[in-house]
């Protein structure tokens, strides 16, 4: 998995430089930006880079108000700084950077960003992300978001399968810090090539919930047709991961989950792909690890693959719904753990269930 990688204390001391900049430069300048000002700042600030030291809050006359930035841009966001979007667009002609101090948020309100990349380092304690009714895509390349300390991410009501407005026509990664809450509610979420998602620090969690993942850039239109697998990967004490009702598409490729934590935790309801998948593995390995899948239809070839740790707990339940693998389909518990499957609904030609 290619997810990215960030130096914390890199960021602050280049944080602290570039604010430092700013204010000698003038607060006041800082803060009284127009949508459009802050389109020409981008282009002709020194490395294309503006400096929020407040909270900024832009609300456009109508629903297509759109302004476009002819430029990339590297956006910081001091300590307490925001960049809030409400019924807006804002549209980067080249790679877009946010990097965020403690308490930083970006929100978008029937508001959108889109740039050829992006990045949002919400690296900062408290940092968040807040999306309802939004847009935040890159168009032709991948979209990171990073988060440190008690990061919060927020996505609700924003897309489709046939509408991702969480998007990526590259690869989409997500990289948790420690004590991050995490929500995708009613959404539609778009890996071109692929779904990577870190878990870094301990007492995470991460649910996404009645929403719709695409893995692939979609039907070919004019271009290559691409896609990735879809990841999730941490290592931290306590960490759980839920996917309620939510349908994959076009998940051609590995489903790769382990979780190695200590109580890390793993629920899985509801899930639908109509793709055969190649592996499928949902591992939650550390020594109390959780795995639960309940009513969910899977295809995958060769195997599946369930688990859970030494006295972890694994629970796979299929009615309705099935699980169907081309090979092998393997349900188990550690040596001290408890395992729990009804054979209904598992299809392969070798079955390990609970043994």
């Amino acid at each position: 998995m290619n997810t990215p990688r960030f130096q914390p204390a890199r960021r602050a001391l280049a944080l602290a430089a570039a604010t430092a900049c700013w204010a000698a430069l003038g607060t006041a300048q800082a803060q009284t930006f127009s949508p459009a000002q802050f389109a020409a700042a981008c282009q002709a600030n020194p490395g294309n880079t503006v400096v929020l030291t407040q909270p900024t809050q832009w609300q456009g006359a109508s629903a297509t108000a759109t302004v476009t930035v002819p430029s990339g841009c590297t956006v910081v966001l001091a300590t307490g700084a925001s960049l809030e979007l409400d019924t807006l667009t804002l549209r980067f002609a080249g790679p877009l950077v946010v990097q965020g101090g403690a308490q930083a948020r970006v929100s978008l309100n029937r508001g959108s960003i889109t740039a050829p990349r992006v990045t949002l380092a919400l690296t900062g304690d408290d940092g968040q992300l807040l999306m309802n009714e939004s847009r935040l895509a890159s168009t032709t390349g991948p979209l990171a978001l990073q988060f440190g300390e008690r990061g919060v991410l927020e996505v609700k009501n924003s897309g489709s399968w046939y509408q991702p407005r969480l998007a990526a026509r590259g690869r989409l990664t997500l990289s948790a810090g420690g004590r991050f809450t995490g929500s995708i509610v009613d959404s539609g979420v778009q890996g071109a090539r692929g779904i990577g998602i870190t878990f870094n620090g301990s007492e995470s969690a991460l649910k996404i919930e009645g929403s719709d993942l695409l893995l692939s850039s979609g039907a070919p239109n004019g271009g290559a047709y691409t896609s990735g697998d879809f990841t999730v990967t941490g290592s931290a004490p306590k960490v759980a991961f839920e996917m309620l009702q939510s349908n994959l598409l076009e998940a051609g490729q590995d489903i790769h989950w382990v979780l190695n934590g200590t109580e890390s935790r793993i629920g899985v309801q509801g899930l639908t792909s109509q793709t055969r998948s190649q592996r499928i593995v949902m591992k939650a390995m550390g020594l109390k690890g959780e795995v639960r899948v309940e009513n969910v239809l899977l295809y995958a070839s060769p195997e599946a693959i369930i688990e859970s740790g030494v006295q972890g707990s694994t629970l796979v339940t299929n009615s309705p719904g099935s699980i169907n693998a081309s090979q092998l389909i393997r349900v188990r518990a550690g040596l001290g753990g408890s395992c729990s499957a009804a054979p209904q609904g598992l299809v392969a030609p070798v079955l390990q269930v609970c043994r």
